[in-house]
């Protein structure tokens, strides 16, 4: 399918040099592959074309900029993105992720507030905003409110990070072994300081691709692996830069 895209969008940038959403298309399968210069090339190439459709913009900073972990470039392509669409939960979503990661968090909770759909989304703001002010049992209160019994959907990792850094281990590893996705589980053994068994899911992720990989590994949980040996060598057999 990949290969078929790619020709593709190929070809209609040879029937028309001037369509913005065929160098999106490009630009992303030559991120999933790696080919980092050529990538951002096809996005900058898209924006020039079209520098007021958002899509663009969005697209080079979660294919390209966050993965790299080019933090700041990427808040700025998503800052000009709520420009154009101010009104986006996606953009909250993302400039949620970006400022979290550059540890800009009274920015990081007004994105994560502006861009949930529902309760248990909301709970995962609340929770990140009670451990950032040390105050664990606060997160897990809400936690449970919105997951127990929901632990196989997406967002229930947290509850999980807030029995770690609660010391609740058992508690933390009972979520870990429910939830399904390997992010969730890596998350939580990240958040227990447990940097082998942390590893170990990275090095299943490696086939997803870099940027889902890059993606993951710019939250602020993975940074005790930083200095690693083993973190160099994952990102590199994933095809990241040190």
């Amino acid at each position: 399918m990949i290969a078929k895209g790619w020709a593709a969008a190929e070809k209609a940038i040879r029937l028309d040099p001037l369509l913005p959403n065929a160098y999106d298309a490009l630009g992303m399968m030559q991120a999933r592959s790696a080919q980092w210069r050529q990538a951002e090339h096809s996005f900058r190439r898209a924006i020039e074309i079209s520098p007021r459709d958002p899509l663009w913009r969005d697209h080079f900073a979660m294919s390209l900029l966050l993965p790299l972990g080019r933090i700041q470039e990427a808040i700025q392509q998503l800052q000009s993105e709520e420009e154009l669409d101010p009104h986006s939960l996606k953009v909250h979503d993302a400039l949620k992720l970006a400022l979290s990661a550059a540890g800009r968090f009274d920015d990081t909770d007004f994105h994560c507030r502006h861009a949930v759909e529902n309760e248990q989304q909301m709970s995962i703001c609340w929770a990140a905003i009670f451990l950032r002010q040390g105050k664990p049992v606060d997160a897990i209160r809400v936690g449970e409110t919105a997951w127990n019994g929901h632990l196989l959907e997406m967002g229930a990792e947290f509850l999980g990070v807030a029995y770690a850094r609660a010391g609740r281990r058992q508690d933390a590893e009972r979520i870990a072994a429910a939830v399904p996705r390997p992010p969730s589980k890596a998350l939580i053994f990240a958040a227990l300081g447990d940097k082998d068994r942390t590893f170990e899911i990275l090095e299943q992720m490696v086939p997803q691709g870099p940027t889902r990989l890059g993606m993951e590994l710019i939250a602020p949980e993975y940074a005790i692996l930083n200095g690693d040996p083993r973190l160099n060598a994952i990102r590199k057999k994933a095809g990241l830069p040190d």
